[in-house]
């Protein structure tokens, strides 16, 4: 099904022909998309009313514990995680912060109700949780691990959390979108490895891989500081600077 003729879809134009200018008012659009624009509790499980407090945990197998916990994301959240992958495998859990008061200085206390065993994970996913099959739980303080690695884990994902945002966000408002997951449905597609997704990737890779953050935020900053010449790279740069740092340059230069 086309919504619009191919020419003028590509092209950003509208379709012609009856009704296409001028539509009725109250005739059943709102009924139709009524049908499947509507609150169910399973998908309202994944997205807490309120999201003001954190309502998304990062959970760890290993410990037995949330490690973080933010509200901004879910899939970003899931993103967030697979980076951390090498260093932690990282459940994504939602959960509703109207009946667990769980902030950053208490999460690593809190875990699901009932312990997931490691081996039933090999990969970061969301793990939902359902408030008539399980909830989290204060537990105190984890007896597989000392508080000083958790606080250094929270550090090292905290940092992560932050230029993850940094980078999509950026890439995403800079950046053509990826033609690749496109090329099955567009023929005409042929995609790519521009240089600017060159550099994206690269910094991906960094984030997967980092031990020290010092060191990753210089290897990201001679990475984006290249070309700075071109518009198009310095406008990148410092909405990328700006949203990790808040401000338009890395506070180490």
């Amino acid at each position: 099904m086309e919504f619009l003729p191919r020419d003028k879809a590509m092209s950003g134009g509208k379709a012609t022909g009856e009704g296409a200018d001028n539509p009725r008012p109250g005739s059943g659009r709102c009924i139709a998309m009524a049908k499947w624009l509507k609150s169910t509790s399973y998908v309202d499980d994944f997205y807490p009313e309120d999201r003001s407090r954190p309502c998304y945990g990062f959970y760890s197998p290993a410990i037995d514990r949330l490690v973080l916990v933010d509200s901004k994301d879910l899939f970003l959240s899931l993103q967030i995680a697979t980076l951390f992958s090498s260093k932690v495998l990282l459940l994504v859990v939602p959960f509703d912060p109207t009946k667990h008061p769980v902030d950053n200085s208490t999460c690593y206390f809190w875990a699901p109700q009932y312990r997931v065993p490691q081996s039933a994970y090999h990969l970061p996913q969301i793990f939902p949780i359902f408030s008539n099959q399980k909830s989290l739980v204060y537990r105190g303080p984890s007896p597989h691990i000392e508080e000083d690695k958790i606080l250094r884990m929270q550090e090292h994902l905290a940092f992560l959390v932050q230029a993850a945002y940094a980078l999509y966000l950026t890439e995403s408002v800079h950046n053509i979108n990826d033609g690749e997951p496109y090329q099955n449905f567009f023929p005409e597609f042929e995609p790519s490895e521009t240089e600017d997704r060159h550099h994206f990737r690269k910094i991906e890779k960094l984030l997967y891989g980092f031990d020290s953050i010092d060191q990753v935020l210089r290897d990201i900053d001679r990475i984006l500081s290249a070309q700075l010449e071109r518009p198009s790279r310095r406008r990148y740069y410092a909405r990328f600077n700006t949203l990790l740092y808040g401000q338009m340059d890395p506070p180490f230069k």
